[in-house]
């Protein structure tokens, strides 16, 4: 996360799926997703802000799924 490489992360592996259904006439779609399914905690940023005795990390993103329709006309 910096130039020196004293704010580091441990490896971390991020799964995401897509389950995805079309009706033969391909109007009508329903697909099932989900994000980070192994609810991984990791940081997208850091910063070492040390002269202020602060130190800033951000999450990345926790599991998150959800159902999507769609159709077409």
């Amino acid at each position: 996360f910096d130039a020196f490489n004293r704010l580091a992360q441990d490896g971390y592996w991020i799964q995401d799926a897509r389950l995805t259904w079309r009706a033969p006439s391909e109007q009508l779609s329903v697909a099932l997703w989900g994000k980070n399914l192994g609810d991984e905690e990791y940081r997208t940023q850091r910063y070492d802000l040390s002269a202020f005795n602060f130190l800033y990390a951000q999450r990345g993103r926790p599991r998150e799924y959800g159902l999507e329709l769609m159709y077409s006309f």
